[in-house]
């Protein structure tokens, strides 16, 4: 029980209670995406959260296809102690009637899990709450590429402020350090490598990759942990993002994106043709649907432009490495 906790939580990141909310019936679900030609597979478990709600309310919380294996475990290894399918997976037996394990409970097994398997730390059993595998599912996820946002919609925040005061107050301050080691990280490798990139920001990125070649260690490291301060870098679907204001184009707006022209737009070619070309398709597909509306093939028309300028710096990338 306490290993089937710890694997949920740590690829979910629910609260204990929610976790413990989860019934031994419908509470797995998987979806199919389309994404850039491919489809992909979605999971989520399904269960209650009572946080700002006056009652129980159901969510979803996306997650990876084999916590429906772990799920199906537990209630393999517990189906002695079910009377119904409205029983929850994590169940108890007092007497003859099942009851859901408490929180204290949970936390206990979970201390009692490390004395067991003599998990340590400098020396001593680790020390173990609930609430760490929520913060380490955190920041997995920003190490992914995940904003904040996206972090507060998969731990049920609500609000961005309350990421700082609601749960765990230091969670928002660790995730924003976590932020700035991983865009040293990335800036690490793009400027430590020669893979060829395309995008607005393209020429810049090339011109310090030279001077970069040309410094000392010492120098390397202080350049890097510079460029943090100057511009958190973000993944986005394409590649890297230098989110600088004064030269961003899209205002903030993530949906107005221009690659082609943004100075801190940086794509890697590598594979990159497919998907473009794809898009293109697509939006020549979605044009003659929409060609009574002026606003969406004036939208389509201008991705399509800008793919094509992606298309043309792929083109004269390609050349310049043969």
């Amino acid at each position: 029980m306490s290993a089937g906790y710890i694997l949920i939580a740590l690829f979910t990141g629910m609260r204990i209670h929610e976790i413990l909310r989860i019934r031994n019936e419908h509470n797995f679900k998987s979806e199919t995406l389309n994404h850039n030609g491919y489809e992909q597979v979605i999971s989520f478990v399904i269960s209650q959260t009572t946080k700002l709600e006056a009652e129980p309310t159901k969510y979803k919380w996306q997650t990876l296809p084999f916590i429906k294996q772990i799920m199906d475990k537990l209630k393999l290894g517990l189906s002695n102690r079910y009377t119904s399918n409205k029983d929850y997976l994590f169940v108890q037996k007092a007497n003859r009637s099942p009851y859901q394990v408490s929180n204290m409970s949970m936390n206990t097994m979970l201390r009692q899990y490390l004395n067991h398997n003599n998990i340590t730390y400098n020396n001593e059993v680790w020390y173990i709450a609930s609430h760490q595998f929520r913060k380490k599912f955190a920041r997995i996820m920003t190490r992914q590429g995940l904003g904040i946002k996206a972090i507060q919609d998969q731990l049920k925040h609500y609000d961005p402020e309350m990421t700082k005061i609601y749960g765990d107050p230091n969670i928002y301050i660790e995730l924003q350090q976590e932020k700035f080691i991983l865009s040293e990280e990335l800036y690490a490798e793009l400027y430590s490598n020669q893979i060829p990139i395309i995008g607005g920001g393209a020429d810049e990125v090339k011109q310090l990759r030279k001077e970069f070649k040309g410094m000392t260690k010492a120098e390397r490291e202080i350049f890097l942990q510079s460029l943090p301060n100057k511009a958190l870098i973000e993944q986005t679907d394409d590649g890297l993002c230098m989110y600088r204001p004064q030269k961003a184009l899209c205002g903030g707006d993530k949906t107005a994106c221009r690659p082609a022209d943004c100075n801190n737009s940086v794509i890697s070619a590598d594979g990159m043709r497919r998907t473009l070309l794809w898009r293109k398709r697509e939006n020549e597909r979605l044009l003659t649907f929409f060609k009574s509306s002026l606003p969406k093939t004036s939208y389509l028309n201008s991705r399509n432009i800008e793919i094509n300028k992606l298309i043309e710096q792929l083109d004269k990338a390609e050349v310049i490495n043969v």
